[in-house]
């Protein structure tokens, strides 16, 4: 019994074990956001459906309360954003270039919220023909 406790107390003093234990900043917080499903225009015509789901990333839990009173902006600015992409650049056999999808939304983030640690992630982008 002796053994087993000497073995458990050296494991949680073991530099290694006390690395791993967070520390507040090392921990992030999410916000999610709606998912905005948008129309794909080829002239004037509906080819399709685009859906994009964001969750932000704080790396500060004390941007919380700023980012959540202006989620509901956030989501218009990438709502607008996206329907303006679906319109002119999107072709609906083409798969979404995500990685471009994420640097204009963590713009127009940006823009948003000032200068904060908040990062876009992309959950879930996709289309979808009619």
């Amino acid at each position: 019994m002796k053994l087993i406790a000497f073995i458990i107390s050296l494991l949680l003093t073991s530099p290694a074990i006390a690395a791993e234990v967070p520390t507040p900043g090392d921990n992030p917080s999410f916000i999610i956001i709606d998912p905005m499903i948008i129309s794909i225009l080829q002239g004037a015509r509906n080819t399709g459906l685009m859906s994009v789901t964001v969750r932000l990333k704080l790396e500060e839990e004390g941007e919380r309360a700023h980012v959540e009173s202006l989620r509901p902006k956030l989501r218009d600015r990438y709502v607008v954003l996206l329907s303006r992409l679906a319109s002119s650049s999107l072709e609906i056999d083409r798969p979404l270039n995500v990685p471009r999808l994420q640097k204009l939304l963590q713009r127009e983030t940006d823009k948003v919220l000032g200068e904060t640690k908040t990062l876009v992630l992309i959950i879930d982008a996709s289309t979808r023909a009619l």
